[in-house]
């Protein structure tokens, strides 16, 4: 079973000390017709958990540390002993909720809040995997997902783009850094000691320097395993 992994370049050690460096995804269908992995992701193109739950087998055989392992967590039919069993047996520590519906448009997400299809229930869902023993990180895409992700215990957020931020391309430096400092503002007068990640590609992880102000470290564009 192949699967998509997102390496994660931190901006020391010492901000990485303890968490992921990778995190590992289904491929989706699609993406060998140029359609970006952040978007297929998204895609109703089959049955989400049987791949998950394959990715955590063949991680288990596997050496080395273990990379998060990303669920979509809105599946309403995601059974969570059975996942949080998966990954205990194979050694994974961390689940994100990667793809996530943050990701849709205003428009689309307020018809899956309005079914109980958001990311309140990703979160609740996430919340319920730590509560069973796993480490959870958190994607989101504004503010307000920020809030509610810390309040959920997430340890890491992961600041993606929305899906109609790709419609030109891959979104610009300056707008993945936008939309990272209105998170960072967003969370500066908690108490919150956590991570955050921003989306780039191999060529910015080289170059810490240019990395968008307020980031931890950088998830990486994937590659197939």
């Amino acid at each position: 079973m192949d699967y998509l992994t997102w390496p994660v370049e931190w901006r020391s050690r010492k901000s990485g000390a303890g968490l992921f460096h990778a995190v590992a995804t289904p491929v989706p269908a699609l993406l060998a017709e140029g359609l970006p992995a952040e978007v297929g992701l998204l895609l109703p193109n089959r049955n989400s958990q049987p791949v998950e739950l394959a990715i955590a087998d063949r991680l288990a055989a596997g050496d080395g540390a273990r990379p998060a392992l990303g669920l979509f967590m809105a599946n309403p039919f995601l059974k969570l002993d059975t996942v949080a069993a998966a990954c205990q047996s194979a050694s994974i520590e961390w689940i994100v909720n990667l793809p996530s519906v943050a990701q849709q448009d205003s428009e689309f997400g307020q018809q899956l809040e309005d079914v109980g299809l958001d990311l309140t229930g990703e979160l609740r869902r996430l919340d319920a995997l730590h509560a069973r023993g796993l480490r959870t990180a958190a994607v989101v895409t504004d503010a307000e997902g920020a809030e509610k992700a810390i309040a959920a215990g997430a340890e890491v957020l992961i600041v993606l783009p929305r899906v109609s931020d790709f419609a030109a391309g891959f979104p610009s430096s300056r707008q993945r850094g936008t939309a990272i400092q209105l998170v960072r503002n967003a969370l500066a007068s908690s108490d919150w000691q956590g991570s955050v990640l921003g989306l780039g590609d191999a060529t910015e992880a080289a170059h810490p320097a240019l990395w968008p102000e307020g980031v931890d470290g950088l998830m990486i564009r994937p590659k197939a395993a």
